[in-house]
C-alpha cells in the first residue's frame, strides 16, 4: 500500500510541483524584465506595494548583474532605479560640464565612455534644443568618441551631438551651438609635471589592504614626466603615479587638476595611486619653488 501511494505521489504530485516552480520562476523573470522597462506611468501614482515591488526588483537586478563588482553594481542600480522611477539619483561619480551646462556620469561605452545625464540639463544648457533628458547618454561630439571628461569641454560653434535615447534605446544626432572658448585663468604656481587622463586600478582609499581586499577602478591623471627639483618632485610624485584627487575635487582630467592648482593657496593635498595599486596621500608645497609667470 505504501509502495502504491509512493508511486502515485511520484507520478502526480511531483510533476505538478515541478510545473508550479517552473511557472513561478518564469513569472519572476518576466516580472523582473517588465519592472525594469521604462514605464509610461508616474512611479508615484502606483500603490505603495507596487512601488516596493519595483524597487526590490531593481536592487535584485543590479546585484545579479554586477556579480560582486561594486562599481558595476552602482552603475546598474542607478540605471535600474532610473527606469523604475524616472528619476536618476546623484552619485559620487556625478560630474558637471561647464560647457554643456549639465550633470552626468561617465559609463563605459565601446572603446571609450558615454556621458549619461543624471538630471535634466540646466535652463541655459546648449543641449536643450535637442531634448536630452535624464538617462540619455552622449557618446560622441562632432563624431569623436568621449575618452575623458575633457572631451566635453573641447568643442565650440556648431557641434553635432550623438546620443542614445533611453526611452527608445536608439541612437540620435542633434546639432547645438557652443560659445567660443574663454582664455583659461593662469595659475600662480608651477606643479612641475606632465600628465594624461587615465584609469587606475587600486585598492580602496582608507581601507586596510589584506590578501582579500578587492581592487577598484577610478578615473585620474597619470604622471608621465616629473621635473627634477619641482614642487611635485619634492612632494614625492613619481612617473606612472595616478592622481585621484587634488584639493577638494576628484581629478578626472587635466582641467580638474589645473583648476585645483589655480585655487591652491600654497599647499595642495593629493591622493595618489601607485602602479601597484597602493594609495597614499601627500601635500605639494608650492612655496618652496619660484612661482610661474
Amino acid at each position: 500500500m505504501r509502495k502504491g501511494a509512493l508511486t502515485i505521489f511520484r507520478l502526480t504530485i511531483l510533476p505538478i510541483l515541478a510545473m508550479s516552480l517552473s511557472l513561478g520562476f518564469a513569472r519572476t523573470g518576466n516580472a523582473q524584465e517588465h519592472v525594469l522597462e521604462p514605464s509610461n506611468r508616474d512611479f508615484y501614482s502606483l500603490s505603495p506595494q507596487e512601488r516596493r515591488e519595483k524597487l526590490d526588483t531593481a536592487y535584485q537586478w543590479a546585484k545579479t548583474v554586477a556579480q560582486g563588482d561594486s562599481i558595476r553594481y552602482e552603475r546598474e542600480l542607478q540605471n535600474a532605479l532610473g527606469n523604475v522611477t524616472g528619476q536618476y539619483p546623484r552619485s559620487a561619480a556625478m560630474q558637471f560640464s561647464p560647457r554643456l551646462r549639465l550633470y552626468y556620469e561617465l559609463v563605459p561605452y565601446n572603446d571609450g565612455f558615454g556621458a549619461r545625464l543624471t538630471q535634466p540639463p540646466l535652463r541655459d544648457s546648449p543641449v536643450n534644443p535637442i531634448g536630452l533628458e535624464p538617462g540619455d547618454m552622449i557618446i560622441q561630439l562632432d563624431e569623436r568618441p568621449i575618452l575623458a571628461p575633457a572631451e566635453l569641454e573641447n568643442h565650440y560653434a556648431e557641434t553635432s551631438v550623438t546620443f542614445i535615447n533611453i526611452r527608445t534605446g536608439q541612437p540620435g544626432v542633434g546639432r547645438i551651438i557652443l560659445p567660443w572658448f574663454s582664455p583659461p585663468k593662469p595659475s600662480g604656481f608651477l606643479l612641475g609635471i606632465t600628465t594624461t587622463a587615465a584609469r587606475a586600478r587600486h585598492y580602496p582609499v582608507g581601507v586596510p589592504v589584506t590578501s582579500k581586499t578587492a581592487m577598484v577602478n577610478s578615473l585620474g591623471v597619470r604622471v608621465v614626466e616629473v621635473i627634477p627639483g619641482s614642487p611635485a618632485a619634492l612632494a614625492g610624485l613619481r612617473v606612472d603615479d595616478v592622481i585621484l584627487t587634488a584639493g577638494p575635487r576628484a581629478v578626472t582630467d587635466n582641467n580638474a587638476l589645473h583648476q585645483s592648482v589655480v585655487e591652491s593657496t600654497g599647499n595642495l593635498p593629493m591622493t595618489i595611486a601607485a602602479p601597484n595599486g597602493i594609495v597614499r596621500t601627500l601635500v605639494v608645497d608650492f612655496r618652496i619653488a619660484p612661482k610661474g609667470k
